[in-house]
């Protein structure tokens, strides 16, 4: 397995209790996608988390 890191993608900053909200009711929708898969393969959502980091 490998990782990959990204230094030079910073994290979004989450403004707002509103904007965390918002966020954490989106995330699960995005992690379901091809969690089958990655059970399979043993592998943490690494790249969907960089995926999500925008929303």
């Amino acid at each position: 397995m490998t990782t990959v890191i990204y230094p030079e993608q910073k994290a979004h900053v989450i403004s707002s209790d509103a904007e965390a909200i918002a966020i954490a009711k989106k995330l699960p929708a995005e992690f379901v996608k091809r969690d089958s898969e990655r059970h399979q393969q043993r592998r943490l959502p690494y790249e969907e988390v960089k995926s999500t980091s925008g929303l």
